[in-house]
This record gives C-alpha cells, sequence and structure tokens, in this order.
C-alpha cells in the first residue's frame, strides 16, 4: 500500500480534477447550452467511476454538487422549453388570425380584388411564419425577447391552413371566371 501522505496527495488531486470539471460543467449550464451540459456530464460521470482513490468525503459531496446541478439543469430546461412553446404558440395564434381573415376574404369574394387581397394576407402569413418576430411587429419583439420561432407541429398546422386557403383562393377564381 502507498505511503498515507501519497495517498492523500493522490485523492487531493482526483478531487480537484473533479471539481474543476463540475465547475466547468457549471459554466456550460449558466450559458444556457444544454446540450453540451448533458454531454459534459457523461465525462465527468466517467471521472466519479475511473479516478481513485477518491475519498470518500470529497466523492460524497462532490457528488451531491454534481446532482444538484443536473437537477437545476432539468428544471431550467424545462422553463426554457415551457417559454419556447408558449412563445411558438403566441406567434401561432398571430399567424392563424391572418390566415383566418384571408379565409374570410377569400370566401367572401366577388371580384378578383378580393381575391388578390386574401393572396396578400396569404403572404403575410408565410413571411410570418418563417423564422423570427421581425415580419410581425417591432412591438412582439420587445415584449417576446425570443427568437419567435414556430415550433414544428405549430409550423405544420400553420402550413396545413395556409394549403388550405391557397386552394380556396384557387377555387373562387375558377369560380369567377
Amino acid at each position: 500500500m502507498a505511503h498515507p501522505n501519497e495517498w492523500q496527495a493522490v485523492t487531493s488531486d482526483n478531487a480537484a480534477t473533479v471539481e474543476h470539471a463540475i465547475s466547468n460543467l457549471r459554466l456550460v449550464l449558466d450559458a444556457q447550452q444544454y446540450g453540451d451540459f448533458w454531454t459534459d456530464v457523461k465525462d465527468v460521470s466517467r471521472l466519479f467511476k475511473d479516478l481513485t482513490p477518491l475519498a470518500r468525503n470529497d466523492r460524497a459531496r462532490l457528488w451531491s454538487d454534481f446532482g444538484s446541478l443536473c437537477e437545476r439543469a432539468k428544471e431550467e430546461q424545462a422553463r426554457a422549453r415551457d417559454r419556447r412553446l408558449a412563445v411558438s404558440r403566441q406567434k401561432r395564434d398571430v399567424v392563424e388570425s391572418v390566415l383566418n381573415d384571408a379565409y374570410w376574404q377569400a370566401r367572401g369574394a366577388e371580384s378578383w380584388t378580393d381575391l388578390a387581397r386574401a393572396n396578400e394576407l396569404l403572404s403575410q402569413a408565410r413571411s410570418w411564419m418563417n423564422d423570427g418576430w421581425a415580419q410581425v411587429s417591432l412591438t412582439d419583439d420587445l415584449v417576446h425577447l425570443h427568437d419567435g420561432r414556430l415550433t414544428q407541429a405549430d409550423r405544420e398546422a400553420c402550413w396545413a391552413r395556409w394549403h388550405e386557403i391557397k386552394d380556396l383562393i384557387r377555387w373562387r377564381r375558377e369560380e369567377l371566371r
């Protein structure tokens, strides 16, 4: 068996290595880089298995720090996901409002001008379905302070409605001819 002072030095170095890895992990979490965080979690977890010796009290303290950091990451990631879904839903509501206006404009169209207006509304909705709030309004940008991207489900729902209205406009054109 190694000399007690050597063993103590090795365990201190190992504890410092794990502590440094956890500190770096905390920085990644503070930057809200969740993908990188969870990738680095695997490396830190591996350190706990591979670095020996590690004093029992150091291992317990570091494992507790590591566990609380992972719990914090889960909570923050869930809150970020909920905010993202709420922003997408808000944008979808705005887009669907314009799509509904286009639908009723096309449905009640009695002239080519009415159909042209419905097409303009569809173009506006299409530009708003693109990523970002910039096309919607400056007020929305300032209020939400998010990227304004639609989730895949919201984007698909908006596009399905958009295509439905585009088909209605084509059909109404044929009727007016």
